[in-house]
């Protein structure tokens, strides 16, 4: 009897001991994977409460675009210096001016003839403090010492030269030329060249610009 209880209580203690110490679903060495499923979800309206978290890259983004904002006006400042061969330009133009008129695109080409660049001399031209129609006036009355033009053929003139139409009609208006004593220069320019009828001069002198009364005065006064 004694013996048939030890082994019962013998049974029972395995019992128990396998009980505590049942083995787990998974076989040793076996990864243990966590399913999304068993992450609690957040409440939502926590989210929303919390600070945001700075982005990194944002942050690298937003550093450069002020660098950038710095970068262009150093940029602007420094586009505003003035090179040393604008410098010479500037002083070029200046010297041309001393010696005759220049239109501004006369200019310019005076410039490009000096080895200048384009973008140095339309530089220079542009700020040489020039009054082109002061300019004009001048290359008027430089063009009439030479020789004889009516009104029209002396703002085509200027015109050629590279004066703008107003700036050439400024010079010529101004200039305080006698248009009558110049039909007669140019009749008397006509005739040392080759000889002419009365008519055939007047004809001459109106297809130079010349009115018929301007260019009557100016035959008769040069003895035709």
């Amino acid at each position: 009897m004694k013996k048939t209880i030890m082994v019962i209580v013998s049974i029972l203690s395995l019992l128990v001991i396998g009980c505590t110490t049942m083995p787990s679903s998974t076989s040793p060495g076996e990864e243990v994977h966590i399913e999304e499923s068993q992450v609690p979800s957040p409440n939502p309206g926590t989210v929303e409460s919390m600070p945001p978290t700075p982005d990194p890259e944002q942050a690298e983004e937003d550093a450069l675009d002020d660098s950038g904002d710095i970068g262009q006006e150093e940029s602007a400042s420094s586009d505003d210096t003035i090179t040393l061969e604008q410098i010479n330009a500037l002083s070029s133009a200046r010297e041309y001016l001393e010696v005759k008129a220049f239109s501004r695109d006369g200019l310019v080409d005076q410039l490009l003839y000096a080895k200048y660049p384009e973008d140095v001399s339309i530089y220079a031209a542009d700020n040489c403090g020039a009054d082109w129609n002061e300019q004009a006036l001048i290359s008027a009355k430089d063009f009439l010492e030479v020789k004889a033009f009516s009104y029209s053929g002396l703002i085509d003139q200027l015109v050629y030269v590279k004066f703008t139409a107003d700036q050439a009609t400024y010079g010529v208006d101004n200039c305080g030329a006698d248009w009558n004593e110049q039909a007669e220069k140019a009749a008397r320019e006509f005739l040392n060249v080759t000889s002419f009828s009365h008519s055939r001069l007047v004809d001459q002198l109106v297809s130079v610009g010349f009115t018929n009364d301007q260019a009557e005065y100016g035959v008769s006064k040069a003895g035709l």
